[in-house]
């Protein structure tokens, strides 16, 4: 692991980053080297100063305490933060230190807005004093809804438009990302602007831009002509900054999509947090499935929607939405009739879905010792309390499939028993010795497919997200085939062939790969929740119950336990304290549920 890498995962305002923007931003800053004894003045620094390596003292005017800093430590400016730090920093040893400016660092959050929510989350969690610009910032909640179709004539635009309409009660705009076809200027009876221009990136320049191209509707809703009769294509870095100019104003940014141009869709989806997908068949769902599988990297919710007015497939379907189109618009073209079913049933659903605060549960990542987790989710299962989102990878992110997959508390234990029980994790080891791996991945796909069938991550009104490593790099999956993502985080590598899988060769990438609740902090989510274990013992499997070279990779003595605790709400953590040496499901599970009795009592 590189020092970078390791900023990302220890300081707190960063821990959300993904891989991308945790690129970009230390591309961005320098690596500096100071010399012992040389000293930096508090009050004079633009710039935020991350130590890498070495020693600094702190000595603060006016207060006769000395305060440390050494690597992963902070010191310096931070966007939208009091600094009423005064006095002098000194390094003790040769130290070296990641510098950025803060100005810097505000150009990147307008490059990456879920960046920015994440960030103002957590700096507010760590109970940080904000400027007067940060409290402003602090209503960045616009929560952008893209509607998407790879074919035109779906019903894509008159979706959009009555879901902005639905959405007016709250500031909301529509973009139109579609370069031909039926405009949503034409829906409105509105005249046309011209498209976005990409040339003028600034704050100032972008914003004053944006004020003069909306177009009022009527209270509450507004348009935006982002790409419509543009004669070139529009530069997709553009989108990044127009989501964070646009989140300052509105709650709901709905972008009406088209599969037009490849690059500027992919800048969409990376933009979004939910995603209605039009679809007339099975052959198109699957080929957005492929797309979705691939593209989707950060928690975005997909919904397939099927338009009744179409010809096709009729009839409900599982996880996904009916758009009940109004034919007597179709024909007429009369908005007002629009506006009429926007109000209606029909669009309820997708409303109800669009404006719910959200609730998402990050699991601590564990192999063998989610064990003590299990207890829990039967429990959860009994209690009817729900979650929008479940967060994990490795064991943790199996169990919590299982969890879905159970029908009931007593099918759900049966199940768990099973995963835990030494015969099945000795069926799921397929041993080849090749070159490169080990075990085959064949057995646990099976065990996988059984459990999950063709099940996909979409169908479940709880979303299970996935963090795992792909084809060498981490990645997030919120869309998937749930089997081969259970036979992913289960693996290891080297000593597992890899699960093809979202578009790359994955597995699970435990123990340098784990989740953190910060990562939440960037969805549009209002409630998170972090279950994690602390066990005073140390659990083993006695040996000869399994293969003894694959039992060693499951030591618990040298499995990761960050706390991740300390930045999440009050009354939200919860935590299962445990003291347990021997691997016994049925014993640990009911230990799991009496603690998890008091733990439920803090979820409304």
């Amino acid at each position: 692991m590189n020092s970078f890498e390791t900023i990302r995962r220890t300081v707190p305002f960063l821990k959300h980053l993904t891989a991308e923007e945790s690129e970009f931003f230390f591309r961005t800053g320098s690596v500096i080297t100071v010399k012992s004894g040389q000293y930096a003045e508090l009050k004079k620094t633009s710039s935020l100063n991350i130590v890498i390596s070495g020693i600094f003292e702190v000595e603060t005017i006016g207060n006769a305490e000395v305060v440390f800093f050494t690597s992963g430590s902070f010191f310096g400016s931070l966007p939208f933060v009091e600094n009423r730090k005064r006095g002098n920093v000194r390094a003790l040893l040769d130290s070296t230190i990641f510098v950025i400016q803060e100005e810097d660092i505000l150009r990147f959050f307008m490059k990456y807005h879920k960046a920015l929510r994440g960030y103002i989350r957590m700096i507010t969690s760590m109970g940080f004093e904000m400027t007067e610009t940060g409290r402003r910032y602090f209503d960045l909640k616009g929560k952008v809804i893209s509607v998407f179709s790879s074919s035109q004539g779906t019903g894509k635009t008159t979706l959009a438009a009555a879901l902005g309409l639905a959405l007016a009660m709250d500031e909301t705009v529509i973009l139109d990302i579609s370069y031909t076809g039926k405009s949503l200027f034409d829906v409105f009876q509105r005249r046309l602007t011209a498209p976005v221009s990409e040339r003028d990136q600034s704050a100032t320049g972008a914003e004053s831009l944006l004020n003069d191209r909306l177009v009022h509707v009527r209270d509450g809703l507004y348009l935006l002509n982002i790409t419509y009769s543009s004669r070139l294509r529009i530069d997709p870095s553009i989108i990044g900054t127009l989501l964070f100019l646009l989140s300052r104003r509105f709650r709901y940014i709905i972008a009406d999509l088209s599969n037009t141009d490849p690059e500027l869709r992919d800048a969409v989806f990376a933009g979004s947090d939910m995603i209605f997908a039009l679809t007339g068949g099975k052959k198109e769902t699957g080929e957005l499935n492929d797309l979705f599988d691939e593209k989707l990297k950060d928690f975005q919710r997909v919904f397939f929607v099927r338009n009744e007015y179409l010809p096709g497939e009729r009839g409900a379907f599982v996880g996904g939405f009916t758009f009940e189109h109004n034919r007597e618009y179709e024909q007429s073209g009369n908005v007002d009739l629009l506006a009429g079913s926007a109000a209606g049933a029909g669009i309820k659903p997708f409303v109800e879905k669009i404006t719910s605060p959200g609730r998402s549960l990050a699991v601590q990542s564990l192999s063998l010792e989610s064990v003590c987790l299990a207890g829990f989710f039967v429990k959860l299962q009994h209690s009817g309390k729900f979650f929008d989102t479940i967060y994990s990878s490795s064991f943790s992110y199996f169990i919590s499939c299982l969890y879905l997959l159970g029908h009931d508390e007593k099918e759900l234990t049966g199940m768990l028993r099973r995963f835990y029980s030494s015969e099945q994790i000795n069926r799921n080891l397929d041993i080849s010795f090749p070159e490169s791996f080990i075990f085959k991945n064949s057995r646990i796909l099976r065990y996988a497919r059984e459990l999950a069938s063709d099940k996909r991550v979409e169908m479940f009104h709880t979303q299970p997200v996935c963090k795992f490593i792909s084809s060498g790099s981490e990645r997030i999956a919120s869309t998937g085939d749930i089997a081969a993502l259970m036979a992913a985080s289960y693996i290891t590598s080297p000593l597992f062939e890899p699960v093809s899988t979202a578009g790359g060769k994955c597995s699970s990438g435990y123990p340098a790969v784990t989740v953190s609740p910060a990562e939440l902090f960037r969805t549009g989510c209002d409630e998170i929740y972090y279950l994690s274990v602390l066990n005073r013992g140390r659990i083993t499997l006695d040996d000869g119950v399994i293969n003894k070279l694959y039992k060693n990779t499951l030591d618990t003595g040298t499995a990761p336990y960050p706390d991740e605790s300390y930045y999440i709400q009050q009354g939200k953590n919860l935590f299962i304290e445990i003291d347990e040496n021997e691997f016994k499901f049925d014993k640990i599970s009911e230990k799991t549920k009496a603690i998890t009795h008091s733990l439920l009592l803090k979820i409304p």
